[in-house]
């Protein structure tokens, strides 16, 4: 009962501070932007961030929107703003691979407004291609939506590209591994057990020891899922929105994240038909030549992957008062991939 109570209080104390934030932003929109009668019509509270969608209207009378974010450190705000600067280049109005527009900045606020992007998810495209109900022109749809997906990362990886190759950063990706694996461990996990960790910390190691040479560096998302990229139904062109994780790294990381997401549509679905995902996997692959799954790097980005996901997938069960039997037979899923993605990255690691 006590517990209940201070959920709800919580909660309704939750509610309040984003309202005065609305208020607060709606007044500054009006004063920095220029425009009128800006109303928050949603908001959303992240622990690194806080974002709104804001109607308004122009100088013009014209009806405007807007997605407003708010980050919670001034790094997260550095690396927004790196992200749309280093993109500003091709988001014209005539490229077909392009971000949402900048459309005002305050650092000490650490608020970005940016242009309202119009369209459908990606997501939703995929998910629509794959069902086995799925009629001929959803799964063109859904193709056509990987491929433009894979040129776009193309497109990114050439524009932003360092001049010089730089040596693959594996330290740092193997503590996050070590340091996800000891937060597993210490949940007890169902199905990751301390010999399936303790193996995926070897073959982490394996595959490390592999990447001794030097790889091209670019700029890379970081959390380059398909409910983050957008289609727009008229002129065909690709969106790409959050970047307040965007950081300069090894080119290829983008693409193996978003090549795992389509894997994982067929997961623990039989409703899904496999050959549609391998036919949506094989036209991002023929978009993005220079990607290679298999490569020992890929191996290693799709592991770290894989591990997030289960602590994500973990800790969201264990946050609910109530867990339902659908969420239990998820985590076994996950975890029963988990197990054949080390088993997988191993063969890569003794191959090599």
């Amino acid at each position: 009962m006590c517990s209940e109570s201070s959920r709800e209080h919580s909660l309704s104390a939750r509610n309040r501070h984003l309202d005065d934030m609305a208020r607060a932003l709606e007044l500054w929109l009006s004063a920095e932007v220029g425009v009128k009668n800006a109303q928050v019509e949603e908001a959303r509270r992240n622990p690194s961030s806080s974002t709104w969608r804001v109607a308004a209207t122009d100088a013009r009378g014209e009806p405007v929107r807007f997605f407003v974010k708010r980050h919670a450190s001034k790094r997260m705000f550095e690396r927004e703003v790196m992200g749309l600067t280093l993109l500003s280049e091709y988001s014209g109005a005539t490229e077909p691979y392009a971000v949402p527009r900048l459309v005002a900045c305050d650092e000490r606020r650490r608020l970005v407004v940016l242009s309202w992007v119009e369209g459908v998810q990606v997501g939703n495209l995929l998910r629509n291609a794959v069902g086995r109900g799925a009629d001929e022109k959803s799964f063109r749809r859904g193709l056509r939506a990987a491929w433009m997906v894979g040129r776009w990362l193309t497109h990114l990886e050439r524009r932003t590209r360092a001049d010089e190759p730089a040596k693959f950063p594996v330290e740092p990706i193997l503590a996050r591994i070590s340091e996800l694996c000891d937060e597993i461990s210490g949940w007890r996990v169902p199905g990751m057990t301390r010999g399936v960790l303790s193996r995926l910390r070897d073959v982490a190691e394996m595959l490390g020891c592999r990447l001794t040479g030097h790889y091209s560096v670019s700029l890379t998302h970081r959390d380059f899922w398909p409910d983050h990229i957008f289609v727009h139904p008229k002129v065909r062109r690709i969106v790409v929105i959050d970047f307040g994780r965007c950081l300069m790294g090894p080119a290829g990381r983008d693409a193996m994240q978003f090549w795992m997401r389509l894997a994982d549509l067929a997961l623990g679905n039989p409703l899904v038909s496999r050959s549609r995902v391998f036919a949506l996997q094989a036209a991002f692959r023929d978009a993005n030549p220079d990607f290679q799954p298999g490569a020992p790097e890929c191996q290693l980005f799709g592991l770290l992957y894989r591990l997030e996901q289960v602590c994500s997938m973990w800790s969201a069960i264990n946050s609910r008062r109530r867990t339902g039997f659908r969420d239990h037979i998820r985590m076994i899923v996950l975890c029963s991939a988990a197990r054949k993605d080390v088993k997988r990255a191993r063969r890569v690691a003794v191959r090599m």
